[in-house]
């Protein structure tokens, strides 16, 4: 009933939230798996099955230890790498979701533009788990949406014994001057075809609907966003370089070249209301009673 209350539509096949997070999830692979893989750091690994690229690394931390292409780097000479880096994004690469821990800088002097703060203490804010990379220009079509942050697409991929499926694709896109997408950080979203046509309305969490960006004003149902059926397959693709894994939910940006971009994934506490309540649509179709079947054994 919650997720046909967006929509109107009604799918006997919908996969409730609590038996996905409870049951599903953790018994589609090793938790050690998960939780290895799940650092944003290791985001190389899932784009090696082609056709996606990933943002370029300025410098990243790992255990405390900082390096730039190998490189071991103190923190003198990290400041100095980064100092005027220009426009870039510093996110902790563990324990962060729904926006937080994320810092949208442009460094110049040794210090971010707008907020005056110095790259030293927004590089200590984030701990001994961190990446600083390339801050990707979104396409045209999906920019003119709102341009004030970068607006990904959600596409959960699964294993089945039939090969790799993906659920309904959802597109996230900030709002209100945020710089960030996420719906838990008060951006909406909106259900994508796999052709890339928007659907009809877009929501907040707690529902609240939108037939045009309530910024940009510009109108969703029926418009086309570049992207989107290259990365349907790209992702599905890149999921068999690490096939252990029963799902991925995969952060795609759609660069100003139209090519699939991989700004995250996501290994743990995945959700599946959003696809759904923006579709309409169950996550899983016509694979539902297989899917549920292959992985509601004991936990691994």
């Amino acid at each position: 009933r919650l997720y046909a209350s967006y929509t109107g539509k009604w799918d006997p096949k919908y996969i409730p939230e609590m038996l996905f997070s409870v049951n599903l999830e953790p018994n589609s692979s090793r938790r050690c798996d998960r939780d290895a893989l799940a650092d944003k750091n290791n985001l190389v690994l899932f784009a090696q099955g082609g056709g996606l690229r990933i943002p370029n690394v300025y410098a990243s931390c790992t255990c405390g230890l900082v390096n730039r292409n190998g490189v071991l780097l103190n923190m003198n000479e990290t400041v100095n790498a980064l100092s005027n880096i220009g426009p870039c994004v510093i996110k902790r690469t563990r324990d962060s979701d729904s926006g937080r821990d994320v810092a949208i800088v442009d460094f110049k002097d040794g210090r971010d533009i707008e907020s005056g703060k110095s790259v030293k203490s927004i590089v200590e804010s984030m701990g001994g788990e961190w990446v600083c990379q390339e801050r990707v220009h979104q396409h045209e079509s999906i920019d003119k949406i709102y341009p004030e942050s970068v607006n990904t697409l959600r596409i959960v991929t699964y294993m089945t014994d039939q090969g790799v499926g993906a659920c309904p694709v959802t597109l996230r896109i900030g709002q209100g001057g945020a710089k960030v997408d996420n719906a838990h950080a008060g951006g909406i979203f909106i259900y994508v075809d796999n052709d890339g046509y928007l659907g009809d309305e877009a929501f907040t969490e707690y529902q609240k609907r939108f037939i045009k960006h309530p910024d940009t004003e510009i109108p969703f149902k029926g418009r086309w966003i570049a992207g989107v059926p290259e990365a349907i397959e790209a992702v599905k693709r890149c999921h068999f370089a690490v096939s252990e894994l029963g799902f991925i939910s995969w952060d795609v940006c759609v660069d100003e070249g139209g090519m699939p971009t991989l700004l995250e994934v996501n290994l743990v506490s995945q959700a599946v209301w959003m696809s759904q309540m923006a579709s309409g649509l169950s996550m899983f179709g016509d694979d539902t009673p297989s899917v549920v079947k292959a992985y509601r054994r004991s936990a691994v």
